[in-house]
């Protein structure tokens, strides 16, 4: 049997094809299900969550690099990469981890959207489903309102609102 490859985020091509199909229709959904139920091994394997999460860990400096640049102007940027060749090496680095993490993020996402479709498929066993959505939606809006108001009430807030 061939092993399936994995990238250095530790997600193998295996685990993130495992229930990429789409669901499209009821009998659809019910095969998937049929599927799942018979499963007798995780969706991921080994050790793969916690590289997953060190790769997040060991990267954060390229995703705050990426948001830094997107929170800088286009022209304070350029001027900087013109002025100085040092700059202009270090907006290159910056360019390659960006690049490089971007597909592993992309890769995250897709693992991401399966664990949220194998769980709707998984609390979908409930009869009561219906009953205990609301119940945690009047639950949410409550939290919510809670927390609004506690943040409205702090001063950065206050002056971020005009209050």
């Amino acid at each position: 049997m061939a092993k399936a490859k994995s990238n250095s985020t530790g997600i193998t091509t295996k685990a993130k094809n495992r229930t990429k199909k789409s669901i499209n229709s009821a009998d659809e959904t019910e095969k998937l299900y049929r599927r799942l139920d018979r499963e007798r091994k995780p969706a991921l394997p080994g050790d793969t969550a916690e590289q997953i999460e060190s790769f997040l860990r060991d990267t954060g400096y390229a995703r705050r690099l990426a948001l830094a640049y997107l929170s800088t102007t286009w022209r304070e940027i350029t001027q900087a990469i013109q002025k100085d060749r040092e700059d202009a090496k270090a907006f290159v680095t910056v360019q390659r981890a960006v690049g490089d993490h971007a597909q592993k993020y992309q890769d995250l996402a897709d693992l991401m959207r399966t664990a949220h479709a194998r769980l709707t498929i998984a609390v979908a066993v409930r009869d009561d489903l219906r009953e205990i959505m609301a119940e945690l939606e009047t639950e949410e809006a409550a939290e919510v309102e809670h927390a609004a108001r506690k943040v409205a009430s702090t001063t950065p807030a206050k002056r971020a609102c005009g209050i």
